[in-house]
């Protein structure tokens, strides 16, 4: 049985995970300002948390313009001003509102994952992306 990939699935930014991944970097950025945690771990950790929330914006900008293309056994992902051809991979997560895609470019490039929640698609758009993701990637 061969599935007829969609034409193109547009990604956008969902309001739920941007207040997930806000929460996630202020909570320990917070927490390192208790009286009980020495001024080194301050100094550490505080960075840190700074630039892996402006590495998570950095990522979820250049998300918000992007597509996904299925097409036969691969996927095209493309941003702004690059089309890049990859496949997804069989250890793609499917969870009811969320997916996780694990996706790599054809040219052997790293694994890429990839948060999607419902509310950053239309009802039509999700539906074809669970869809194709079951019986296309699993296979």
């Amino acid at each position: 049985m061969t599935v007829k990939p969609p034409a193109a699935i547009p990604l956008a930014w969902s309001p739920l995970l941007c207040v997930a991944i806000g929460l996630a970097h202020i909570l320990p950025f917070a927490s390192v300002f208790a009286e009980s945690v020495p001024g080194w771990t301050r100094w550490l950790v505080a960075p840190l948390c700074l630039a892996s929330a402006l590495w998570a914006g950095f990522v979820g900008k250049r998300l918000r313009t992007a597509s996904l293309c299925p097409h036969g056994e691969g996927i095209k992902l493309i941003l702004h001003n690059a089309s890049l051809d990859g496949r997804v991979l069989s250890s793609s997560v499917e969870m009811g509102a969320l997916i996780i895609l694990h996706w790599q470019a054809d040219a052997g490039g790293k694994l890429q994952r990839y948060a999607l929640l419902r509310d950053a698609f239309t009802a039509e758009d999700w539906r074809v992306l669970k869809v194709w993701l079951r019986w296309s990637v699993t296979k």
